[in-house]
């Protein structure tokens, strides 16, 4: 797994775009000030994946995560849940999550 790269805030921005959660994101962003960065950055994936109601997002969720565990979509979308869940916490814990939402909601 790598860190998150100024490339992987543009695809996120993109898919906050598609996704239609630029609001809801900047509500978890602001109210979180007193929280862990790696639990309001959680929170935001969370957010994320939950309004995955289009192909689109939900393809472009797969290869952002693939591109930063550096293996291939179908990995993503194919790995158990807790797989996912544990994939998710160590991504937080390497970078910082809420900084990373905070300038990809900014450019959404």
């Amino acid at each position: 797994m790598r860190k998150i790269k100024t490339k992987d805030v543009f695809k996120l921005a993109r898919l906050i775009k598609i996704s239609g959660t630029k609001e809801e994101l900047t509500e978890i962003l602001g109210a979180s000030k007193s929280q862990d960065a790696s639990e309001i950055g959680l929170k935001a994936i969370m957010t994320l994946i939950t309004a995955c109601g289009e192909e689109e997002t939900e393809k472009g969720i797969y290869e952002l995560l693939a591109d930063i565990a550096e293996k291939k979509p179908t990995d993503i979308e194919n790995m158990e849940l807790e797989e996912l869940s544990t994939f998710l916490k160590e991504i937080s814990e390497q970078n910082n999550l809420s900084n990373f939402f905070d300038t990809a909601v900014k450019s959404a």
